[in-house]
Order: C-alpha cells, then sequence, then structure tokens
C-alpha cells in the first residue's frame, strides 16, 4: 500500500507521454483529437455560453487562490499541518508544471473542423484550467476527514469534469489538454501522498463509511 502513491505518479507519467505523442505527434491522434472536439463544441450555444465561461473560469487564479485557501485552512483546523503544507506546494507546483509544459511543447494545431477563426491557440498543452480544478479537487480529498471524503470526492470530480467540458465547448482546448492537465495534477498529488506517508506521524484518524 505504501507504494502505490508511487505507482500512481509513475502511472500518470507514462500516460502523459502517451497523450502527448497522441496530440503533438501523431497525425491520426490529431485529427481523432479534432473530431471529438468538434463534437464537443456542439454544446455552445447563445443560451449556454455565459454558464459555460462561468464555469471555465472558476479555476482563474483569484477564485483558485481563495479555494486553495480554504482547503490550507481545512487542514489547518484539523491540525493538519503537514497537509496544509502539501496542499500550498500543490497549488503552486501543478500551476508550474503546466505553465512551464505548454510553452516548451507550444506547436501549432489546426482542425479541420473549425473554421478559420474558431481555431485553439498554440500553447495549450496541458490545459492549466484542467489542472488547476483536478488539483482543487484532489487537494479537498486530500484534507477532509475520512467520513466525508467520500463525498468530497465525488462533488470534487463532478467539479473537474464540469470544468473541462466547459473549456472543450468554449474551444479553449483539445480534449488531449484536459486529460494531460488531470494527469499533471495527478502525478504532484501522487507524490505529495508518498511524501506524506513518510513524514506525517498524526494520530490515525477512525476511518467509517458514510451513512449513504
Amino acid at each position: 500500500r505504501r507504494d502505490l502513491p508511487l505507482i500512481t505518479a509513475a502511472a500518470c507519467t507514462l500516460a502523459l507521454v502517451v497523450v502527448g505523442l497522441f496530440a503533438l505527434v501523431s497525425h491520426a491522434g490529431h485529427e481523432r483529437d479534432s473530431a471529438i472536439l468538434y463534437g464537443f463544441s456542439l454544446l455552445w450555444r447563445d443560451s449556454t455560453d455565459e454558464p459555460l465561461r462561468v464555469i471555465a473560469r472558476i479555476p482563474d487564479p483569484i477564485p483558485y487562490a481563495i479555494l486553495g485557501c480554504v482547503c490550507i485552512g481545512v487542514g489547518l483546523v484539523r491540525r493538519r499541518y503537514w497537509r496544509a503544507g502539501a496542499v500550498a506546494v500543490l497549488l503552486v507546483g501543478t500551476g508550474a508544471t503546466t505553465h512551464i509544459a505548454k510553452h516548451a511543447l507550444s506547436t501549432p494545431r489546426v482542425s479541420q473542423w473549425l473554421g478559420p477563426w474558431g481555431q485553439v491557440g498554440n500553447a495549450t498543452f496541458p490545459s492549466g484550467h484542467a489542472t488547476a480544478a483536478m488539483t482543487l479537487a484532489l487537494c479537498a480529498v486530500l484534507v477532509s476527514p475520512p467520513a466525508q471524503r467520500a463525498m468530497v470526492a465525488l462533488f470534487g470530480g463532478a467539479f473537474a469534469i464540469a470544468v473541462g467540458y466547459a473549456t472543450i465547448a468554449l474551444t479553449w482546448h483539445y480534449p488531449s489538454d484536459v486529460v494531460a492537465g488531470y494527469l499533471v495534477a495527478g502525478l504532484w498529488v501522487s507524490l505529495a501522498i508518498a511524501v506524506l506517508q513518510r513524514v506525517e506521524h498524526a494520530q490515525p484518524e477512525p476511518t467509517r463509511l458514510p451513512p449513504w
């Protein structure tokens, strides 16, 4: 069980490489990525534009910082100081990784499904919005009490998926960008858990299934 976070981190790293090759190197992969993007873009309407933008903007820097501070505060209130510190590192580390990667891997990707004015930008892999959303979701799970962890995971996962859907429907990102963003968050959180297993010496908490 102690090796599971490291195994998960290795799996996320491998998956990132595969998704990157699929999206940025393989012509057939890009065509499939582009076709899926077009399908998601059909979710956009005049009536859905504002809700999609509201959802997609939740991981913007200011709300991201506020929600991240809430997660840190929960960890401090519960006297899980190592976890609160880990959340602070994760909030910065995942964003920095995505920012560096998207500029290092910047490449033009033209979709035959989109018009000349609707193309996705070059520096979009991985998605910063998806990375931020999944980071918040996983950090919330990390600091939540065991009895509420399943519920937090359920709502956090739904939040991260909603942000991913919104950014694709608005054609801000390809689907591969969003998946890569999720994997960056998963990689960092897995490594953080591996470290916490070795340095955290807080009294173990009773784990019980939620009543539902």
